[in-house]
């Protein structure tokens, strides 16, 4: 699924990130992560050495390839919380 807005972008273990890539966080033991997707389950990405390393999900644990958000222009982090409507131009990272 991609937009003039956003896009995903199929990477592998070694790759560049995107400069538009989305950044999520920083979790322990990861550090840096950012918003990625295995077979359309949402995600992260961590990297080792400034590159991607692995993708991970709930439902496939880790892995050496999947796909990372990209996107172009404005973006912002709006907290919802269960059962209000999401705000127009959420991106949806996939089925979980």
């Amino acid at each position: 699924m991609s937009s003039e807005l956003f896009e995903w972008i199929p990477l592998s273990r070694g790759d560049s990130l995107p400069p538009n890539a989305v950044y999520s966080g920083v979790v322990q033991g990861d550090g840096d992560v950012y918003i990625g997707k295995i077979d359309n389950s949402p995600g992260k990405v961590n990297l080792a050495n400034g590159r991607v390393y692995n993708f991970w999900s709930q439902n496939y644990n880790s892995r050496t390839r999947g796909e990372v958000l990209v996107v172009h222009g404005k973006k912002e982090w709006v907290e919802v919380q269960y059962g209000e409507v999401l705000p127009k131009g959420a991106v949806c990272t996939g089925r979980d």
